[in-house]
């Protein structure tokens, strides 16, 4: 891999992250940019609320996404409140805007259950965490890992990510806050469906109201947790209990009040 230390973003990855920005592909232009300035595994964007529950929203993985997986879904579950980025959250809301850098190496995490869960069961060595604070207080941090296969990270190559991380962020930002106005809208569509087709199973009120929301019909599968090939299902059906055959037509429904 030739990595770029110099602080520079190519033309070619600067149009390819600008493109995936708010769609499902965002995650894997995420990877292959940062890879351009350092040997990256993993990468993950999450969330970090002053209060709640911490939002994952996507990551990607070079050679082992089922052991990053396991990771996130351990993470989420149980060790959020470990992670030394909730610290910076006192500050937050003043450091709005600046960039906020946090290494951690698994060499050096004290909690024994964090470290084996998150770290040594998914091979990692070394996290990067680059993180920004926006208007509600909260962080967007975009995360990036090691495995021991790679060893950690050197300082080139920390430096290097380091000069490119406000740029990486303000495209996460943005992603985040276009997913998050898709799920509001979803749930609004939702609420609209059970009030208005009290037909529709939760399911396929679950699919059409991602849909409804301007997501695909791929992509609502995904958010709803489940098979394309049942997502396809799921839509037809709801469809059929409609009475229509088209997304525009369901819309048609409430237009006619």
């Amino acid at each position: 891999m030739n990595a770029r230390h110099d602080g520079s973003m190519p033309l070619s990855a600067t149009l390819e992250l600008i493109e995936s920005v708010g769609r499902r592909g965002f995650y894997g232009a995420m990877l292959r940019t940062v890879n351009r300035f350092a040997q990256v595994d993993h990468c993950a964007l999450m969330r970090i609320p002053v209060d709640g529950e911490i939002e994952v929203f996507g990551a990607d993985s070079k050679s082992s996404p089922s052991l990053l997986a396991a990771a996130t879904v351990a993470y989420i579950d149980h060790f959020h409140k470990f992670d030394p980025n909730r610290v910076l959250l006192r500050d937050a809301k003043s450091m709005r805007g600046a960039l906020l850098v946090h290494r951690q190496r698994r060499a050096d995490m004290g909690d024994r259950a964090y470290r084996e869960a998150c770290y040594e069961r998914s091979e990692l060595v070394e996290r990067l965490s680059f993180s920004t604070a926006i208007e509600d207080g909260s962080l967007v941090a975009l995360n990036v890992y090691r495995r021991d296969v790679t060893g950690e990270f050197s300082m080139a190559e920390i430096d290097a990510l380091t000069n490119v991380a406000p740029v990486l962020l303000a495209a996460c930002v943005r992603h985040v806050d276009l997913i998050r106005c898709v799920v509001r809208d979803a749930e609004s569509w939702h609420e609209l469906l059970k009030m208005r087709c009290a037909s529709l199973t939760k399911r396929e009120a679950d699919v059409l109201s991602c849909m409804l929301s301007g997501m695909t019909l791929r992509d609502a599968a995904q958010a709803c947790g489940i098979a394309y090939s049942s997502a396809v299902t799921y839509s037809s059906r709801a469809y059929n209990r409609l009475g229509v055959r088209t997304l525009r037509e369901v819309k048609n429904l409430f237009e006619a009040g």
